[in-house]
Formats: C-alpha cells, structure tokens, sequence
C-alpha cells in the first residue's frame, strides 16, 4: 500500500485563524502476479474469502477493504494487475490491489439513476452491463500513469435484452459470454458493438451471478440458489459441438450460495491441477 499526504491550509473568517487538515489518501498496490487463487467477496461491509472450486471451502482473507461498502461488477485487468469493481453503495467504481483495499476511483459520465453488477475487464478497458440500460465501457490506461486520473465512461450500446448477473471474457477469442438466468441460454456478446449471439442451450437455468474462465477456454459459473459451480466447454478443440449448438454446462464442484453474486478471473493464469484453485471474485448484494 502506498500513503500519501497532502496538507490543506484552512483560513478561518478574518484570516486570524488557521487549521492544517491532513488529508490521507491510499492507492492499492497491483498483485505480483496473474493470480491463480479463488477469492469470494461478500456482504455489506465486503469481506474477502478464499474459495477451492473442488470443495466448496471458503476461509477469510480480508475482513475490511477500507470501505463500508458493497462491491460488485468486477474483473481482473491482466497488464496493471488489478481488480477493478462496481461500488453498489455509493455508485463508484473501485480497484483493488493484492491487500484487497478498494481504491476510490474518479470517473465522469458514470450513471446515477442505476446501479451495475454485471462486468468484466479485457485488454485494460472495463466493461459494464445493466438489462435495461445498455453496455457501458471505461478505458483503464490513464491509471497507468496516473491514480487520480479522471476515467471516462462510455455508453456503447443500450441494446441489452438478455437477463445476464455476470459474464466474462474468452482467453483466445476475445468475445463475452453469458448465460441468460431465465432460459439458460449461452450467448456470446461483439464487446465493439454489444450485439448479442445465441450458441445453445446450457441446460441449466437460476441466477448465474459468477463467471469466469481459465486459460484453456473453460467457462465457470456458479449458481446463486444452491452454491453449485458448473463447467462449460469453450476450448477451441470443442469447437465442432460449440457450433452445432452443443454446450451443456456440466457440474464441477459446491460452492458456497449467495442472494447474488458476481465473478472474475485472470484467465491467462494457469489452472492448478493439485488445488484446482481459480481467480473467483464473488460478491453479494442485499435486497
């Protein structure tokens, strides 16, 4: 973590009185690596837990972020090594470093009148989606060179028609995909144009509010009402069946459950076949 202190002189009426306020602001320090580990953030406060995918086991990593908040949209920036997120709160968006303190970040042109919980991050641009409302983008790059950078976000479509809670980047293809809760239905979506495309049926419907991939094109999603995680095949060597419509999402392991949640992944990590441990950032909203 990096302190920095700037002091502000207050000048009183009449000038004859004067207050040093000691502002102190904390920018988080990126992760050394493209993590592999599983992580679930929850609650309002948000607590960080590690999670194994195989078992199901959480254990607590972090149980104050530094702010009394709800964080939720997120998506893991490969080149700066961040984790990037939606405040539900006080709609704002945050980064997260390694210590998993949230760093407030400054933004114009992000809405008011809505909240997000559906993003991911490909190629240092942050990506948000809300039904209703449309796919938004933010350009992460000007945090390379400075922390309080004024970060733009942009509309790039309201076409938003499928009842996404999260999706998630391909590793090689450079598209999202998603599953419609209501009808399990995959779709891949153009991140240029926000248009959606229909790739079959996965065979399981219920709030779908984490996913994520691993390198080798896997996509994960883990299912709100009961904690179980399910696995689709989305490698290039299934790209036959992927075609033809054939992508059933096949049960991997027990997760924890949750009112809604949310997930995010370093896809270029590898996956660690001893532990089968994956980059999962989960979060919960209160209804």
């Amino acid at each position: 973590m990096v302190l920095t202190n700037n002091v502000k002189r207050l000048t009183g009426i009449g000038g004859s009185i004067a207050a040093t306020l000691l502002a102190t602001s904390v920018q988080a320090a990126p992760f050394d690596t493209c993590p592999s580990k599983a992580y679930l953030f929850q609650s309002t406060p948000v607590k960080v837990y590690g999670v194994n995918l195989v078992t199901g086991s959480t254990s607590l990593l972090q149980a104050d972020t530094g702010i009394n908040a709800n964080i939720n949209g997120v998506g893991f920036d490969f080149n700066a090594r961040y984790i990037y997120g939606y405040d539900t709160t006080n709609k704002r968006l945050v980064r997260l470093g390694q210590d998993f303190q949230a760093e407030v970040l400054n933004t114009t042109g992000l809405p008011t009148d809505h909240t997000f919980f559906v993003g991911d991050v490909y190629e240092s641009v942050y990506y948000l989606y809300r039904k209703n409302k449309g796919l938004f983008t933010v350009d992460l790059t000007p945090l390379d060179t400075d922390a309080n950078a004024t970060l733009t976000v942009n509309r790039v479509t309201t076409r938003s028609v499928v009842n996404l809670t999260d999706f998630a980047f391909h590793p090689s293809d450079g598209k999202l995909y998603g599953i419609d809760n209501s009808s399990g239905a995959l779709y891949s979506f153009n991140p240029e144009t926000g248009q959606e495309t229909y790739i079959g049926d996965t065979g399981e419907t219920g709030t779908f509010g984490a996913g994520y991939f691993d390198v080798d094109g896997y996509y994960y999603v883990s299912r709100n009402q009961d904690g179980q995680i399910y696995r689709i095949d989305l490698s290039p060597g299934n790209a036959s069946n992927i075609e033809n419509g054939i992508v059933p999402a096949v049960k991997f392991a027990d997760g924890p459950n949750s009112s809604q949640n949310d997930g995010a992944r370093c896809a270029n990590a590898p996956v660690l076949m001893k532990t089968r441990k994956l980059t999962l950032v989960t979060h919960l909203l209160h209804t």
